[in-house]
């Protein structure tokens, strides 16, 4: 169902962003409005469909955690990252607390609160939490993040909002699907109401809680807690936080270099085929047959393959099996993109040998980032 799904999406949303990053056609004023309009509309249903996939999913017991010491203080300033442009487009404070002192954001990934938690989810449970702060907050007010040791053995994150608070009889219906709470008295915001019922599974399954305090006219607090890990790890995982770098953007492009996608959904590859052509000496070979795809591979040997995994006749797993048998393919990076987006679906694709793992709908300036990142490792390797 994922598949099917987000698919279409990713014509619909990769090509609403090639039209207005194409300078060479440059949209008018109305124009780029009509296409923000198709692009907010089309990451609002990818939410929802994410929202009803992960549900569904809970519900038959399916979801898999990939649980692993982390630091909370990494997740959460991720988190903070990426809701910051609504707050700002909601003229939304954010005040940021540790151990009930203030602590400036650029301080807060110093320090290390290690628990043994899926990183991917408690981001989506903090992007929950937050959205919602922002969302059903009063003009021009203030969300209150607090990071906090309960106990030495349990860690909290509590977000406030100065909204309009909950009743008595709203609290009781939060946890329960498809509760749009204030929707009556504002349309415009954006849910399925089942994003707070998700946010309490996946935390409880996390072996965590969640509670929320609530008074009417002045706003909700919503806090999550975790055990804590032993906290001998701090400094080892502080030192390898520290050490990891980042390569420079630019691609040589005085050097030819080739890419092969194998992809049989013809808006994905037109797509993918529009955005190669901004990488100057950057050739792309495609093929939409898995079959075919390989003896491409075998015969042109590309720098790079962007594979799909759900293809005709033989999915990306045994594609990219037949092409790791060719040694001298064996260090070839090897990309999926796929609408195969559960955290589990990531994991399976990393651990069978791809070197990174892309999901529809994907943003294009993401993955364009992603393709010279990976061209440019491979050419100063010299592999």
């Amino acid at each position: 169902m994922s598949h099917e799904l987000r698919t279409p999406l990713n014509a619909i949303i990769g090509f609403s962003q090639l039209m207005k990053l194409d300078i060479t056609e440059p949209l008018s004023l109305s124009q780029t409005e009509n296409v923000d309009e198709i692009l907010n509309a089309g990451k609002h249903l990818l939410e929802l469909i994410n929202d009803i996939l992960d549900l569904s999913k809970i519900e038959a017991g399916q979801i898999n955690l990939f649980i692993e010491p982390i630091a909370i203080e990494s997740t959460l300033n991720d988190a903070l990252q990426l809701i910051f442009p609504l707050a700002q487009k909601k003229d939304i404070a954010i005040e940021l607390l540790l151990n009930n002192k203030t602590i400036s954001f650029e301080a807060l990934s110093s320090h290390q609160t290690v628990a043994n938690l899926d990183s991917v989810r408690l981001k989506q449970i903090l992007l929950n939490l937050l959205s919602n702060a922002i969302k059903y907050n009063c003009d021009q007010g203030k969300v209150i993040v607090h990071l906090y040791a309960k106990t030495h053995k349990t860690i909290c994150i509590s977000i406030s909002d100065t909204g309009r608070g909950l009743t008595a009889d709203q609290q009781q219906k939060l946890f329960k699907p498809f509760q749009r709470l204030g929707q009556e008295l504002n349309n415009e915001i954006e849910g399925t109401g089942i994003g707070l019922v998700i946010t309490k599974k996946i935390t409880e399954l996390m072996k965590g809680a969640i509670y929320v305090k609530s008074k009417l006219g002045k706003g909700s607090c919503f806090t999550v807690e975790f055990p804590t890990h032993n906290l001998e790890s701090h400094q080892e995982l502080k030192k390898v936080t520290n050490e990891l770098s980042t390569l420079p953007c630019d691609i040589d492009y005085s050097k030819e270099q080739s890419v092969l996608y194998i992809e049989d959904n013809p808006a994905n590859l037109r797509l993918v085929t529009v955005l190669i052509k901004q990488l100057p000496n950057v050739k792309l070979w495609s093929s939409p047959d898995p079959k075919l795809g390989i003896e491409l591979a075998f015969e042109y040997q590309p720098d790079l393959i962007l594979l799909d995994i759900n293809l005709p006749g033989m999915n990306g797993y045994k594609v990219l099996e037949n092409i790791r048998k060719n040694s001298s393919m064996n260090n070839t990076p090897i990309i999926a993109i796929t609408a195969n987006a559960m955290a589990s679906d990531k994991q399976k694709g990393l651990a069978a040998g791809f070197d990174n793992y892309i999901t529809k709908p994907f943003d294009i300036n993401a993955l364009l980032h992603t393709i010279k990142q990976t061209l440019l490792l491979k050419d100063s390797s010299g592999i």
